[in-house]
């Protein structure tokens, strides 16, 4: 496939130089293209073999959206669990069970705490349930959302990759073909 590529701008600026430098080509003036941000006019591509078809173009904004969605009550969810745990080391308190078990919540359940105490933690432990409760609602609609998607398919069939990381990384990441090498996509990251 073939590609024409016209420049919009030009400039000497600064910035350019350095790392971006050698990915520039140079118009035969020696004038650097601009890119986007870095000063004024732009890049325009145009590809000879057509645009190239995405299957929406708000898809990828929609899917990153859900993704920080479900970070941010995973985030949630870690800070009640530390206030959980600052609230037990407070009142010196320390449990048999391994944290976060069942048979650690039946545990706080029989704990002698001061009333306000005792209070706040079954307000902590309510937050807790609600959390993971929205987590669970979430994950099942980034399931239902990419389980046609193929390349998060694929991502799943490598080992340690889940379906969190591998939406996760479609949704950053958009499309992998844009890379010629994984240190580029590294680099990207």
């Amino acid at each position: 496939m073939s590609i024409i590529t016209i420049y919009v701008g030009f400039t000497r600026s600064p910035k350019l130089r350095g790392a971006h430098e050698t990915r520039l080509r140079q118009d035969r003036l020696g004038r650097r293209p601009t890119v986007g941000g870095l000063g004024s006019g732009g890049l325009l591509t145009q590809s000879l073999a057509g645009p190239r078809k995405h299957p929406c173009p708000f898809a990828k904004s929609a899917r990153r959206r859900l993704v920080r969605y479900r970070q941010q009550r995973a985030n949630e969810r870690r800070n009640v669990k530390l206030r959980i745990r600052a609230l037990l080391r407070d009142q010196r308190v320390s449990c048999e069970s391994n944290a976060w078990t069942k048979a650690w919540f039946a545990e706080l359940e029989t704990l002698e705490l001061p009333t306000q105490s005792r209070w706040i933690l079954e307000e902590h432990l309510t937050e807790l349930q609600r959390l993971k409760e929205k987590l669970s609602d979430t994950e099942k609609r980034l399931a239902e959302t990419t389980a046609e998607d193929a390349i998060v398919a694929k991502l799943q069939t490598y080992k340690g990759v889940g379906l969190i990381t591998a939406v996760t990384l479609r949704a950053e990441i958009g499309r992998f073909d844009r890379f010629r090498s994984g240190k580029q996509l590294a680099r990207f990251c």
